[in-house]
């Protein structure tokens, strides 16, 4: 029977798997080897413990699956640790006798008549604090060796999690449970067992708010104040993002009906260039079409018979946008279906669904200053409404959420997002450009 087993731990994972504490967090940056030591932490005490059950979980089964448990099952057999896995109940058996539980956060109500020796949760950042209060009552066997419970997860702002482990309550009342609370912080760059250009290639596609959560483990409020922070008109309002003849055209769309908004943009091998704006009022997408193909006009160029491939010299046409557009209607069709009428060689490029607000407010961010301090996004001073905008829309205060307390703003700035997510996510570098 295994009794003992070497694990060469980074520091922060070292910290972590020391800590007295009956309830410890490793927090750290994308790749820093928090889900490792986690994972490490639960077969040692499963070892510890043959007549104990214990508890492996995650936020989704999806990530339970595809992460969580393909890390434990690849520590199972660098140990040579003999087990079996029913995949009909998900559990565990080790030679010892120990039974380990793997389960979704998602249906933690199924946990409640469960007694738990030790539990790990992977990636808590999207669980609901029911959730973890849930887990924390199951932690009441007799059999185990000490009644433990550890979590990795990347932060997410000042969350419950931060309440929980990092700042901790004030009250005198209620200070005494959290003082078995610990954290431990590990950085992305501190793993040496990453490859070299593993953290320079995210630094250029991060912002530096997020890259500070997503790369350094820090809590950071990313949903304060302005949410656009790195736009600076300096840096990023210039006269030199003209149109360039011979260059396909990105449009993208808002549909509203006031303000009805687009944004025109081309690519380069700096990033995306906004050439232009339109704003309409009381419109539907027929006009904001016609609006369009006057712009090109002014521009000096020519729709006629284009085709819409990249390579094509013509003016082609890449038309982004709100997804709901290819359902809701301003004016008993489609949006998109309009626009397949005005533009016939047009390449729709608009996904089934929109992605999250959060997802495309990263991407505009980490375009316009990147943590490397790559500007990806330019911006034409003809772009009033886009440039205010970008300077102007806020969160609502204590939330996530935009402040619709001006219903004319966020709109155009929604429909650059539309763009930019679809071709320059945060966390990818290059261009991505073409039909969906």
């Amino acid at each position: 029977m295994i009794t003992n087993i070497d694990y060469n731990a980074l520091p922060p994972q070292y910290r972590f798997l020391r800590s007295g504490a009956k309830f410890a967090g490793l927090f750290g940056g994308v790749g820093s080897g928090k889900s490792h030591a986690g994972c490490f932490w639960a077969l040692t005490k499963a070892l510890r413990n043959p007549r104990c059950l214990g508890l492996i979980g995650a936020n989704s089964y999806r990530q339970l699956r595809d992460a969580t448990l393909r890390t434990f099952e690849m520590l199972l057999r660098h140990y040579a640790v003999p087990h079996t896995f029913r995949s009909t109940d998900l559990v565990f058996r080790l030679e010892n006798g120990a039974e380990v539980l793997c389960r979704s956060m998602e249906s933690y109500d199924l946990l409640r008549g469960v007694e738990l020796g030790w539990f790990y949760l992977d990636e808590l950042r999207e669980t609901r604090l029911e959730a973890w209060q849930v887990v924390k009552g199951r932690l009441r066997s007799r059999e185990a060796d000490a009644l433990e419970g550890r979590v990795t997860s990347s932060p997410n702002g000042f969350d419950w999690i931060y309440e929980e482990f990092v700042r901790k309550p004030a009250d005198p009342a209620t200070a005494e449970a959290y003082a078995n609370h610990e954290a431990f912080f590990a950085r992305t760059q501190d793993n040496k067992h990453l490859p070299p250009d593993y953290v320079a290639a995210l630094e250029a596609s991060y912002d530096s708010l997020l890259a500070a959560q997503e790369l350094g483990g820090r809590f950071v409020d990313v949903t304060r104040g302005r949410i656009y922070h790195p736009f600076d008109r300096a840096a990023h309002v210039t006269p030199d993002a003209e149109v360039l003849p011979g260059q396909p055209i990105a449009w993208s769309l808002d549909f509203n009906v006031t303000p009805m908004t687009s944004v025109i943009a081309q690519f380069d091998a700096a990033g995306i260039r906004v050439v232009d704006e339109l704003w309409l009022t009381n419109a539907g997408t027929l006009a904001m079409c016609e609006a369009l193909r006057e712009r090109i006009a002014d521009f000096g160029l020519q729709i006629s018979d284009c085709q819409s491939e990249i390579r094509d010299p013509q003016c082609a046409i890449l038309v982004y946008g709100d997804a709901a557009g290819a359902a809701r209607t301003t004016s008993g069709r489609s949006d998109y279906a309009i626009i397949r009428e005005c533009f016939p060689n047009a390449a729709l490029c608009v996904g089934r669904s929109n992605p999250p607000r959060r997802d495309r407010y990263n991407a505009v961010n980490t375009a316009l200053r990147n943590a490397r301090g790559e500007v990806r996004l330019r911006i034409h001073p003809r772009c009033r409404h886009l440039i205010d905008d970008l300077e102007r829309t806020c969160y609502q205060p204590g939330t996530n959420e935009p402040d619709h307390t001006d219903p004319l703003r966020g709109h155009i700035s929604d429909a650059l997002g539309y763009l930019v997510e679809r071709v320059m996510p945060a966390g990818r570098t290059a261009l991505v450009v073409g039909r969906w």
